[in-house]
């Protein structure tokens, strides 16, 4: 399954970097694309360069390695019997990544180029919490109760942000805190229930190709760019903007998905 993702996450990378190889060259003449890699490594330390490995060409692309790496982990641990030590694991990395990133400016953080965010830190604790979950499937609490956890992970991670904003003046723009793993635990109850409402087999249809469009919106966000800069802020251009992002991003990948060649891409 690495495997599989790590494909996703390398065929993405390299479209991206053409991307971006033909934007250096209309920008900066023949020599763009090696300034643009010059200008993004130049300077940065070790622990940056780990960051921008983990994101490849866009910084979106984290998603995959993270959950690569996730997958990698629990499967190495449950293979050998150590059913409790991917979740054991996962939290004390959860709290690292929380003293690296959102509370780095409390008195149990630290600060580091590193973003956090990347690698196991924060994909782990999700993914080991999922397969606790699947080995109880049949004992779930109801779709109704996971809206309570997933309401109550957002508030909490709403007053975590302000919290730590008011004490210690940090930036409340995070990619997680302690509430995001309560908001996430909350949505995959919800999921897992099967509610009636829930039961919408077109949706379902497109679950395979979930990392294919997450892994090429990013082509509409930036091609889309230049009217949300105009626009941005306006109510029915910010709900439109995100709609057609991801219409635009099912259509690519359906059609990426009916042909053997580029099949992989996408699922």
């Amino acid at each position: 399954m690495s495997k599989r993702i790590m494909s996703i996450f390398v065929a993405w990378a390299l479209i991206y970097a053409v991307v971006h190889a033909v934007e250096a060259i209309r920008t900066y003449g023949p020599a763009g694309p090696l300034k643009i890699v010059y200008w993004a490594v130049h300077g940065l330390d070790l622990a940056a360069l780990g960051s921008v490995a983990l994101e490849g060409t866009k910084i979106h692309l984290w998603f995959l390695t993270a959950l690569a790496i996730a997958t990698l982990i629990s499967g190495a641990l449950l293979s050998r019997g150590m059913g409790r030590a991917p979740l054991v694991l996962s939290i004390a990395l959860f709290v690292i990544g929380l003293a690296g990133g959102a509370y780095a400016d409390t008195p149990i953080g630290f600060h580091s180029r590193f973003d956090f965010r990347n690698g196991p830190f924060f994909s782990l604790i999700m993914f080991a919490t999922g397969y606790a979950l699947q080995r109880r499937s049949d004992d779930l609490p109801s779709a109704w109760i996971g809206l309570a956890i997933a309401l109550a992970g957002f508030t909490m991670q709403l007053f975590e942000v302000l919290w730590l904003r008011r004490q210690w003046g940090t930036n409340m723009s995070h990619d997680y805190v302690v509430g995001t793993y309560f908001l996430g635990l909350g949505v995959t109850l919800i999921a897992l229930s099967n509610a009636r409402l829930l039961r919408l087999p077109a949706l379902a249809s497109i679950g395979p190709l979930v990392l294919g469009i997450y892994a090429c919106h990013f082509l509409y966000v930036d091609l889309l760019r230049p009217i949300d800069d105009v626009r941005h802020g306006e109510a029915l251009w910010d709900v439109s903007y995100v709609a057609v992002v991801f219409m635009l991003s099912l259509l690519t990948t359906l059609g990426l998905a009916r042909l053997s060649v580029t099949k992989r891409l996408v699922s």
